[in-house]
């Protein structure tokens, strides 16, 4: 007996007009209907399949697919109700994941973080034979079935706001195949790569399974919190448009830059810094934040600055607004506003600032630049402003949609306590809310751009990330599908010999043995140490799809640089062989700077030099006579040095 409430027929939220299902397969289709209602699946291609709801509501199918091509139609109906989904293509849909370096849209983030090619390439970027699905950025405790979002056609306004490296992707997959790809981009900055696993699987992770043992207390309160945002009132900035989506938000909060609000019950934060390592803990949102500050005699000369603030501001001086950047990009950017004559005068004055924080951290924390008012005239006028500010949360986001907290009575004060612990860096937080309302849409394969957040935990990363590999495999229930990842870039890391990153990127490399079916791109040569978002998305995105086209489609194409394969001591040297060494190896320096070192058994690495002969290098040094290891490449700004005659990069190494 089917005894729930009788429901409207309805599609898992992946299923919209313009998606790409996989061709030639057997394609999961899902929803939700009244228990015990007979639903009908049609696609134009001309299949056709049938199931039940279940005594809950749901029902999930198997619908066959044909060849590439379309557009097609696909009816869902019901004994009561149907759905029609119009403009849908059968072709290969990829999962693209990860951190910044995958979530940066082709639009870049300028100033700072741009994209190289994309002036070229956005304006000529239409094609209606790549459509995109970018999955709004969510956590939770609990595996969510649905998602944010849905497929948009291939045009120049989608797809500068797609990711660069997915699409890069999809362009060379679709340009060689001649078939319609759909990417379906889940992605989102400053992540770690516990967040991205389900809790079944780190639970058997010995770093990870206390903490999952945690997350049921947690739950309750991501449950508590839950209830108590639904209780405000929402701000949806989804479907405004891209350009000046941030811009002249309104919380009812503007009392907050004037001195007629008291703040005297306000908390309490140091700065600059970033407020995930304070109190405030994960959070996006608004957050005010108030100095009150001494000028014996102003003049009408000054200006206030400020060092990096992540990611926007409106800056406040008594009331009078007199700066605001208000486009996402410019969280490295230091801010540089004019005080207007008259604003200033004798005794306090209050300086307020409105950061708004959109995704990763939140802030300001670039303690390289100033923090202060000072005199354009007089440099010796300077009112310093880093130190003890007040501040009061104003609006919180979540998915495009701020949760706005009354700024007249504090209500940002009456948080629950324990809502800073749950957040995108939560364990497991992230497959809960942007992977498995994915499960189980049939794909063709994954690929991923992560590390960075793990950096400083390369030997915990040997088993972190093959684990995260297999958790989404077990999940889908497709088998050991295609998983592709690139290696990370160089970059300073705050220490340009330091080896934190190269741990990780060996890491990574160690991987592709452990996990099975995978590949790895390398980006020693294309990355540039003085950004963690390297500008060359284009070469990333095309390697990506090089692996994808040799294994996953058996296409005769180049796909790798060397990778170490085996080692052996002969006398004073060590001769290292290479997998993917093509028509052989080239070095294109040999001096100090050619990346390799030797080390005994004492592990001192000192820098050494390498012959060449054919697939092999054999390095050596004088001031090693009894050589044991070799490593390659290991620095956090080691650029590439070794390449094989395709032009593809060696990875990071050290004998195992």
């Amino acid at each position: 007996m089917y005894g729930s409430v009788a429901q409207d027929l309805s599609l898992a939220s992946l299923f919209t007009d313009n998606m790409v299902l996989q061709q030639l397969s057997s394609v999961n289709i899902w929803g939700t209907a009244s228990p015990g209602e007979k639903i009908a699946a049609t696609g134009s291609w001309g299949k056709q399949a049938n199931t039940v709801a279940d005594e809950s509501g749901a029902w999930k199918l198997k619908l066959g697919t044909v060849a590439a091509g379309g557009p097609f139609t696909l009816s869902v109906k019901g004994s009561k109700s149907g759905v029609l989904l119009k403009n849908v293509l059968l072709g290969e849909v990829w999962i693209c994941s990860g951190q910044s370096n995958m979530e940066m849209p082709l639009k870049g983030w300028p100033p700072n973080d741009t994209i190289e090619t994309s002036s070229v390439e956005i304006p000529r970027s239409a094609n209606s034979n790549i459509r995109f699905f970018t999955v709004q950025r969510a956590f939770s405790l609990a595996k969510e079935s649905s998602c944010t979002g849905k497929w948009l056609e291939c045009t120049p306004a989608s797809a500068a706001e797609f990711s660069a490296t997915a699409y890069f992707f999809g362009k060379k997959v679709n340009s060689v195949l001649n078939v319609p790809v759909g990417l379906i981009n889940t992605s989102w900055g400053g992540t770690a790569a516990e967040a991205w696993a389900s809790a079944e699987a780190l639970g058997a992770h010995p770093d990870f399974s206390e903490t999952v043992k945690s997350l049921t207390q947690l739950f309750e309160k991501q449950e508590e919190y839950t209830r108590w945002l639904e209780g405000h009132e929402v701000i949806d900035i989804s479907n405004k448009p891209q350009q000046g989506q941030w811009e002249n938000l309104d919380f009812g909060d503007a009392t907050c830059a004037g001195a007629g609000t008291r703040d005297e019950t306000w908390p309490t934060l140091v700065m600059p810094k970033g407020w995930e390592s304070s109190e405030i803990g994960s959070f996006d949102g608004a957050i005010w934040f108030r100095k009150w500050v001494e000028i014996p005699v102003p003049t009408s000369d000054y200006s206030i600055n400020l060092p990096g603030v992540d990611d926007m501001d409106q800056v406040w001086v008594n009331g009078v607004k007199v700066g605001a950047t208000e486009q996402p990009g410019f969280w490295q950017t230091p801010r540089h506003y004019p005080v207007p004559a008259g604003v200033l005068k004798p005794g306090k004055n209050l300086v307020a600032i409105r950061i708004l924080d959109n995704q990763g951290g939140g802030g300001i924390w670039n303690e390289r630049y100033p923090m202060e008012l000072r005199s354009n005239v007089d440099t010796s006028k300077v009112v310093r402003l880093d130190g003890s500010w007040k501040y009061l949360i104003v609006a919180e986001l979540r998915a495009s949609k701020f949760h706005v907290f009354d700024a007249a009575t504090g209500e940002g004060l009456k948080r629950p306590r324990g809502s800073s612990e749950l957040g995108s860096a939560t364990v497991t937080a992230l497959f809960n809310a942007m992977i498995n309302p994915l499960i189980p849409y049939t794909i063709k394969g994954a690929i991923w751009y992560q590390g960075e957040t793990n950096v400083g935990r390369g030997q915990q990363y040997q088993t972190l990330f093959p684990l995260v590999i297999k958790s989404w495999r077990d999940a889908w229930g497709q088998g050991n599908f295609p998983f592709y990842f690139v290696q990370l870039c160089p970059w300073n890391y705050g220490d340009v010999t330091g080896t934190a990153s190269a741990e990780l990127r060996d890491a990574q490399r160690l991987a592709l043995g452990k996990a099975g079916n995978t590949g790895m791109v390398v980006t020693l040569d294309i990355g540039d140490i003085n950004t963690i978002h390297p500008a060359k998305k284009q070469p990333v995105g095309e390697r990506l799809a090089a692996w994808a086209l040799a294994r996953t489609y058996g296409k005769n194409v180049p796909f790798s640089g060397p990778l170490y394969k085996a080692h052996k001591v002969e006398g004073n040297k060590i001769s290292i062989e290479f997998e993917h060494a093509g028509k052989g190896l080239k070095l294109t320096s040999n001096g100090a700077d050619n990346g390799f070192e030797i080390a005994g058994a004492d592990g001192n690495f000192v820098p050494a030099k390498v012959e060449i002969t054919g697939n092999k290098a054999v390095v050596s040094s004088e001031a090693v006579t009894r050589p044991a290891r070799v490593r390659y490449a290991f620095r956090n700004a080691s650029p590439a040095t070794l390449f094989n005659a395709e032009g593809f990069p060696a990875s990071t190494f050290e004998t195992e």
